[in-house]
Parts: structure tokens; C-alpha cells; sequence
């Protein structure tokens, strides 16, 4: 998996969420451990649900899109 929440947060909150996905943020399973751990208190868990729920909504939105054009 090789997850680098450091990295997840960072792109995240630069909204860089084409990184996020590039750096496999949806298989982080959000247990924490990676906040507990950092020295510098960033809210890592919280920044990479921010960047899978934008992923999430992206990829709804092209299947919407495709579903639409697929009607005509």
C-alpha cells in the first residue's frame, strides 16, 4: 500500500486531489494512527476525507454526465 499521510494531507488541502488519488488516498482506512503521530498536529485523517469525498463526488458527477449522454 506504501500510504504517505504527510503527503495526502498536504496535496489535500492544496486541493490537489488528482495527486491524492495518484498517491492511492482511498486506501487509506482512516484509523488515526498517523495523526496521533504527528509532531506538528496537522489533521491528516480529516484532510484526506476532505480529498475522498471530492473524488467520490467527482466520479459521480462523470457517471451522471456519461448516463446523461448515453439518454440522447
Amino acid at each position: 500500500m506504501h500510504l504517505m499521510p504527510a503527503y495526502l494531507a498536504m496535496f489535500a488541502s492544496k486541493k490537489e486531489f488528482d495527486l491524492c488519488e495518484k498517491y492511492n488516498v482511498m486506501s487509506c482506512v482512516e484509523c488515526g494512527t498517523c495523526s496521533y503521530g504527528c509532531p506538528g498536529n496537522v489533521q491528516i485523517v480529516q484532510q484526506v476525507r476532505v480529498a475522498k469525498g471530492e473524488i467520490r463526488a467527482r466520479a459521480a458527477a462523470q457517471k451522471a454526465a456519461a448516463a446523461k449522454t448515453e439518454k440522447k
